[in-house]
């Protein structure tokens, strides 16, 4: 794992002397992804330099960096991990290449000379590469399938700027900094930021399955050298599908397992990472290290779960809990995803890697599994509310509906918000499926947020656009049915723009590298084929994962219900961050204030902590993008180590 960056002159004019400095400065605000290493190098035309901080985890990708060819006229600096490096070594070696190291690096600079700009469809890893060709005179980028290791690129002046974070970029050229309007709205919709957009206008994310290749001259080749493609294969049964799944996924946890450094693996006490828990048990000679995180708030603990299940495979285990004032860290946090992000579960990511740091440097999760699988709990409200609009009208309307409505709704007593849970259900059901996915899965919708946002009508058609993403995807697929597209769907946009960089981001910045079995190519491609009856039947969840492990996981891990990793946000903003909360928010200051509806937003406040309505998730979403904004467009300009009293 590394962190890297670099300039190349689109030109070809070789104004890139001095560019070693501006790497330097660049490398600068990495250096929490490499601490083991820096290099840069400045190719004999100064038309490109790049920059490399390493965080060495295994031999193979122990070598310095950035490093080349026996020839020394191909570069390149990596970011990730090869996991097939060894057979691509076996295979190069065959056709006569000679290596200098064993290191995975390397081997990718051979594939490059064999494979040219198809090298990328030969690795099964996760990685951002930046290769430089001198005597081609041209730098290619690429990025894994998955989407894991980031990129971000900026082009200024004919010079284009890469790097693993959009803080290092904006280190040089802080005139980049302007926020994109449509970013900050998609924002509000979701609570991240989709591909290929960042939050500022210039600077763009590179794209998962993605290379490019610039030349001197400007010319750009550019190509998606693989798509996982929905494609349901029918006549096979669950336990073939399980079977295949069973191998594909061992093979998976097999090859990230490979690393001389201290190993373990988060577990929840659920079925996603009891299963990758499970494998490593049965493929490691030594007891497998396992990390579970809690919240002093009764019901948001996973502990007393993780620990049967780290008794029955004899790990050596690590339990810790959060508590509401380590929210604290939120600012250092932001920080290190450059850009705002409303998974309040960040805050728990960040602690589990910081508490791991001290015990391993590589971990192994579920991440994933949720999304190829059918594991989120809002998949059974689709399937119900498809189910609850076949009721006669009449009878909905007329009798259940009038009678839910005698009920007092509030967030204050399980009853009543059960009620008030129930009152939005049947508000969802009304809406036609497309819309109502986006109920489910946004912050800020509908009458939200033309509530929130006054010049909603003004940009009516890019709001529109905004919220109908999803809905393009669901008709331009070849799904089965409208919940096999929002699975897709899901795994497109929430799972790579939001899991991913959260789970990436708060890793590395404890330099933890993080490794997801779940997420290897094949078993992805295999998820498309797995029809999604056999994923969702009935009521229960991730079908086919508990076919695969019927005779492992006992039936408590098996049909536990998903209890989700994000703390109690609800009542930590009513309690002693309530303050907080108001302060940011409602300041003269405060920018979400001043850019939006601040008299809706003084109202959420007030109804949210009167418990008639849980706004939690809504200001929660506003508080993280004034906080972000303070940090990254204000004095502090993205600093860590700064405290909620320097900044609000």
């Amino acid at each position: 794992m590394c962190g890297i960056c670099g300039i190349f002159d689109l030109s070809g004019s070789g104004r890139l002397k001095d560019g070693a400095a501006r790497v330097e400065i660049m490398l600068e605000k990495l250096a929490h992804r490499g601490p083991n290493g820096t290099g840069i190098y400045v190719s004999p035309d100064a038309n490109c330099v790049l920059g490399n901080n390493r965080l060495a985890i295994t031999a193979a990708n122990a070598s310095k960096q950035p490093s080349s060819n026996e020839t020394a006229d191909i570069w390149i600096s990596l970011d990730g991990c090869i996991y097939n490096y060894a057979q691509i070594w076996k295979d190069l070696e065959s056709k006569g290449h000679k290596f200098k190291t064993a290191s995975d690096t390397e081997a990718i600079l051979h594939l490059y000379e064999s494979y040219g700009i198809d090298f990328a469809g030969e690795i099964n890893g996760i990685f951002s590469a930046a290769v430089y060709d001198h005597k081609a005179g041209r730098l290619i980028l690429a990025r894994d399938r998955a989407g894991v290791k980031p990129l971000f690129t900026a082009i200024d002046d004919n010079f284009l700027y890469f790097s693993s974070e959009i803080k290092s970029i904006i280190a040089v050229k802080p005139e980049l900094k302007t926020l994109r309007e449509e970013a900050v709205y998609e924002y509000l919709v979701y609570g991240y930021i989709s591909a290929p957009l960042t939050i500022f206008k210039k600077i763009n994310k590179f794209m998962p399955a993605h290379i490019t290749a610039y030349s001197a001259g400007g010319d750009k080749y550019e190509q998606t050298y693989w798509q996982a493609r929905y494609s349901p294969e029918y006549g096979r049964s669950a336990q073939a599908f399980s079977n295949e799944l069973l191998s594909t996924l061992k093979s998976a946890v097999k090859d990230r397992m490979n690393s001389e450094a201290d190993m373990g693996a988060y577990l929840s006490g659920g079925i996603n990472s009891s299963i990758i828990v499970a494998l490593m048990s049965k493929i490691s000679s030594v007891r497998i290290k396992s990390f579970t995180i809690g919240f002093d708030e009764d019901g948001h603990s996973d502990l007393k779960f993780a620990a049967k299940a780290a008794d029955m495979f004899d790990t050596v285990h690590h339990a810790f809990n959060v508590k509401s004032r380590e929210i604290e860290l939120l600012p250092d946090i932001i920080s290190f995803c450059d850009e705002p992000l409303s998974d309040a579960s960040l805050l728990p990511a960040y602690q589990s890697a910081r508490v791991v740091s001290k015990h391993a440097r590589v971990m192994l999760n579920g991440e994933g599994a949720d999304e190829l699988f059918g594991g989120h709990e809002r998949y059974l409200w689709e399937i119900i509310a498809g189910l609850y609009t076949k009721i006669p009208k009449l009878l909905r309307k007329n009798f259940l509906e009038k009678i839910i409505k005698l009920f007092p709704a509030s967030t204050n007593n399980a009853f009543e918000n059960g009620i008030r849970k129930f009152k939005k259900f049947t508000e969802y059901c009304s809406y036609d499926p497309n819309y109502r996915h986006l109920s489910f899965t946004s912050f800020f919708s509908g009458e939200t947020l033309r509530a929130l946002v006054p010049e909603f009508e003004k940009n009516k058609t890019a709001f529109t656009a905004i919220e109908k993403k999803y809905e393009t995807e669901f008709n331009e697929g070849n799904f089965e049915n409208w919940i096999s597209s929002v699975l897709y769907s899901d795994y497109k946009y929430y799972l790579q723009n939001n899991i991913i960089t959260k789970n990436e981001r708060m890793s590395i910045a404890n330099s933890v590298e993080n490794r997801s079995p779940f997420l290897d190519y094949r078993v992805i491609e295999l998820a498309m084929k797995i029809p999604v009856n056999f994923k969702i039947k009935n009521i229960s969840l991730k079908n086919i994962l508990k076919v695969m492990m019927q005779d492992t996981l006992p039936l408590y891990i098996l049909h536990r219900p998903k209890t989700g990793f994000s703390p109690p946000v609800d009542k930590w903003f009513k309690g002693d961050l309530r303050e907080l909360m108001c302060r940011a928010l409602t300041a003269k200051n405060s920018f979400v204030k001043n850019a939006f509806n601040g008299a809706y937003i003084k109202n959420m406040l007030e109804i949210n902590q009167s418990g008639m309505q849980n706004f939690s998730p809504h200001l929660y979403n506003l508080f993280i993008l004034e906080l972000w904004h303070k940090l990254y467009m204000g004095e502090s300009k993205g600093s860590r180590n700064i405290s909620f009293k320097d900044i609000f």
